[in-house]
């Protein structure tokens, strides 16, 4: 065996049976050669270079290597054997479904690209227009039967459904109709009883967010509704409009029965109760029953007026001596 840095050649005779096989020439290389040794043979005419495994391919199987020599030489592989390239043309679906997912989501994020120099909050860029109408105050639909403008086309049509009565969602309880989907889901707790609004004071639970910030007015006292001809200050905006009807001289609710006007619908009941001879308000001590409620306090005083000034003369009676 030659030492020398050059590659060795060293040459195999192999014979078998009736098959006869030529020399076979191995390049072994030495320690200064890291490249592949294949090994060559020839049987029936037919050449097949095999490159042989080193201590630095290891992680490569010979059967890979082979397949890999075969594509090189211009052999199609057959259905039987697996390639490299087919496992990068067919993944394995977890695999596909796993970058598929990181695609859609780095494209989501990528579209997610407007960031809003007012308030600093970001979101998909088509909604860029919409979003920016909030600082700027711009309301370009306007309602042809009111006038009444707002900001984006979806709340213009919901208005509508006011002025031509379509109610889309019904109470599936008591099948009371809605034009949103928030009043329902609102009315919802009637049935259901949940308030999940609590005020932070006195622990007074809700149904609804709106009623919960009438409720917490009581604690502040805070009268945010100012009525621009006397310059008084309600706590709720219905009290206001109530309040406006002195002014206005409005008086929009009818009775059925006489036709005359009123004010306040409380007023309204009041008078009906006339027509219908109903007393709901009755006297716990004698039972004596009522039309008004003002009454039943007046007439409570009777039997609290008799009680004091027993109490007093039982006070003030001399003692038998």
């Amino acid at each position: 065996m030659r030492t020398s840095l050059d590659v060795e050649q060293l040459n195999v005779k192999v014979e078998a049976d009736d098959t006869k096989f030529s020399f076979t020439t191995v390049p072994l290389g030495s320690e200064y050669d890291e490249e592949n040794i294949f090994l060559s043979v020839e049987a029936d005419d037919n050449f097949t270079e095999v490159p042989l495994k080193s201590e630095y391919d290891e992680e490569k199987p010979v059967f890979s290597q082979l397949h890999q020599h075969q594509v090189e030489d211009g052999d199609p592989p057959t259905k039987t054997e697996v390639s490299e390239d087919d496992d990068m043309n067919d993944p394995d679906p977890l695999l596909k479904n796993l970058s598929d997912s990181i695609a859609s989501k780095k494209i989501q994020s990528e579209q997610k690209s407007f960031s809003c120099g007012v308030c600093g909050k970001t979101f998909n860029r088509k909604y860029r227009t919409t979003h920016m109408r909030i600082h700027s105050g711009q309301k370009p639909f306007v309602c042809d039967v009111c006038g009444h403008e707002f900001g984006q086309r979806s709340t213009l049509q919901t208005h509508l459904r006011i002025h031509s009565g379509q109610k889309l969602f019904p109470c599936d309880v008591c099948g009371h109709t809605f034009a949103r989907k928030p009043y329902l889901i609102a009315h919802m707790r009637i049935h259901t009883g949940q308030k999940p609004f609590a005020c932070d004071i006195c622990g007074h639970r809700c149904g609804q967010k709106s009623n919960l910030n009438r409720h917490m007015r009581i604690h502040t006292g805070q009268k945010p509704f100012s009525c621009d001809v006397c310059g008084h200050k309600f706590g709720q905006k219905s009290t206001l409009n109530r309040h406006m009807r002195i002014h206005t001289g409005q008086k929009p609710f009818a009775c059925d029965f006489c036709g005359q006007m009123f004010g306040l619908k409380s007023h309204l009941n009041s008078h009906t109760r006339i027509h219908t001879g109903q007393k709901p308000f009755a006297c716990d001590v004698c039972g004596h029953r009522f039309r008004e409620k003002s009454d039943l306090n007046r007439h409570i005083k009777i039997h609290t007026r008799g009680k004091n000034s027993l109490s007093l003369n039982n006070r003030i009676a001399p003692k038998d001596t």
